[in-house]
């Protein structure tokens, strides 16, 4: 199923980059002869049949070769690898940002229903939700960065220059994961088994944590595993905005300047990381719910 999957996203992308036109003519500069540039295409075997093109694209990429980049003229894939590891920071930064705030917000929302703190967390969260990644950013930096001076306005390297784009990028999975932790926890309180905990003594903390929050988990625990393509996919804006040299700020270029392996070579990493986050959340449930076993 995995290799399924990536292969299905690695063919989509294949056919959909070659619709934004000739790469050719990108590099090659100004009073080019036809000649040249056909020397060129045929250089780069763009002048093949796109069904011979694909089987190739196809062999090499078992074997992790995406080709040359066409604008750095360094292997596509050593290109993607050098800078995923600071979309990976950037990511579990983010999510790791999400969790801590989402999960004590989601359960004082829920033990104390339709109170101000309940009503103040969840209109926090609809404008979490609401609040485009870009509008968000560039507030983060007119406010933090340029009027207060606290953190850098972008790049990386340092811990405070992740500060920004973390909360910039966890903002919205923040405030999905406090929504589905509270309606989990909401009916899970009303179950039988927490009026028992509650009836043989054992203190609240112990009820809510040990038993209630497990139970309200299973959900969110299939959201942890969209959430993470849904990151990936904002690293792409947020690296942007902060000019953090990661996998979504190559993509971008990549794609501006019609660099097919690159953005190839970065769509299925991508693929295999957002396959096996989902299969991670399957063995997950096992751990959770022990009766989905029996299924």
């Amino acid at each position: 199923m995995l290799m399924l999957v990536v292969l299905g996203v690695s063919t989509v992308v294949f056919f959909a980059v070659r619709l934004s036109g000739d790469p050719v003519l990108l590099f090659m500069p100004q009073g080019a002869t036809p000649e040249d540039i056909a020397s060129l295409r045929r250089d780069l075997g763009l002048d093949d049949p796109l069904p011979a093109q694909y089987v190739r694209f196809l062999v090499s990429s078992l074997a992790g070769n995406f080709g040359t980049s066409l604008r750095y003229q360094q292997p596509a894939f050593d290109l993607v690898m050098a800078v995923l590891p600071t979309t990976i920071v950037l990511t579990l930064a983010a999510f790791s940002l999400a969790l801590l705030v989402a999960i004590p917000v989601g359960i004082v929302s829920a033990v104390k229903r339709d109170s101000i703190a309940d009503a103040l967390a969840m209109v926090v969260s609809l404008v979490g939700q609401s609040m485009p990644g870009f509008w968000l950013g560039i507030l983060l930096i007119l406010v933090f960065a340029v009027e207060l001076h606290l953190v850098p306005t972008g790049g990386w390297g340092r811990p405070e220059q992740i500060v920004l784009p973390a909360i910039t990028l966890g903002a919205y999975s923040m405030a999905r994961i406090s929504r589905l932790i509270r309606s989990g926890m909401i009916e899970v309180l009303s179950e039988d088994y927490i009026r028992t905990a509650r009836a043989k003594g054992l203190p609240g903390r112990i009820v809510i944590l040990r038993h209630a929050l497990k139970n309200a988990s299973i959900p969110v625990v299939t959201v942890v595993g969209l959430e993470l393509g849904h990151l990936l996919g904002g690293a792409v804006i947020t690296e942007t905005i902060f000019a953090v040299p990661g996998l979504g700020r190559l993509a971008v270029t990549s794609i501006i300047a019609r660099d097919y392996p690159v953005v190839q070579a970065a769509v299925f990493v991508a693929a295999i990381i957002v396959t096996l986050s989902n299969l991670i959340v399957d063995v997950l449930y096992t751990y959770l719910d022990p009766r989905i076993r029996l299924t």
